[in-house]
Order: structure tokens, then sequence, then C-alpha cells
């Protein structure tokens, strides 16, 4: 996505649970928007506020820049997580199906036995543990009763 700032560009940023539109023309509500969509993506992308930024010294141009930057920084984060997600829950049905085929259980007591074995109780405690997407266990029979 490039920004062309001789162009009117509507931004969407998240403010309170609404979506608000700021017009590109208008400098400081343009600034502002920049600013936070950045901050917030940065978050998304790295796990933290990018504090170490001087976003005052930084020309409108610099700002589209660096939301470029960030936003294909966070596709690539998206992507990634998504690959971990799948390669996790492959690791948790070979697990499963393995314990299905060796001890002759069903698929509920085989998670109860993987919540006992990691410590967990709630399926969303034990997917986090795992790295399985959230409700994932909910969707694939439930391991153990909330």
């Amino acid at each position: 996505m490039g920004l062309d700032s001789s162009k009117i560009v509507i931004m969407k940023v998240k403010e309170k649970n609404a979506m608000k539109e700021f017009p590109h023309e208008d400098c400081e509500l343009s600034r502002e928007a920049l600013q936070q969509a950045h901050w917030d993506m940065y978050k998304d992308v790295y796990g933290f506020r990018p504090r170490h930024y001087d976003y005052d010294s930084m020309t409108i141009l610099e700002l589209e820049a660096a939301l470029v930057t960030i936003e294909l920084a966070l596709e690539r984060a998206i992507k990634e997580d998504k690959l971990h997600e799948k390669q996790s829950i492959l690791r948790f049905e070979n697990q499963v199906a393995g314990m299905i085929s060796e001890f002759s259980i069903d698929r509920a007591t085989a998670i109860r036995w993987i919540h006992e074995a990691e410590g967990t109780c709630e399926n969303d405690d034990l997917e986090y543990h795992l790295g399985l997407p959230y409700g994932y266990l909910y969707g694939n029979v439930i391991g153990v009763e909330k």
C-alpha cells in the first residue's frame, strides 16, 4: 500500500471501538492519525510501543513511509503466526491421534490427559500454552467442560 501525499487519502484509525475517518489533507489530524496507526501497529508486530520514535520531528512523508514499512512487517507477522498455528495444530492432532491409538481412548480423554500433563484446566489456557488458535478446542470436541 503506497500513500500519495498529493491526493486526498482517507485514513481509518481505531479510536474507542469505532472507526473514524480522517482526511489526509488536514495535516494536524493526518499527522495524529498516522502517528496513532504506526504506534498501534508497531506494538502488534513487536510487542512493545515504539517510544524510540521522535514523531514530532518526522515529516508527513516520513510518517507515511514508516507506516508502510510497519504495515509490511505486520503482514509478515500475521503470515508467520498463521504458519505457527498450523504447525501447532498438526503437532497437537498427531499427539491426540497417537494417544487414541496407543491407549484406546476417545478424543475427550486424550485432551483431558494433555491438560493434566500441561498443568492446565481450561481449554483456552491449553490453546495458549500449545500455540493453538483461540477457540480451536471448542470447535474440535471440548476436552474439559467449563
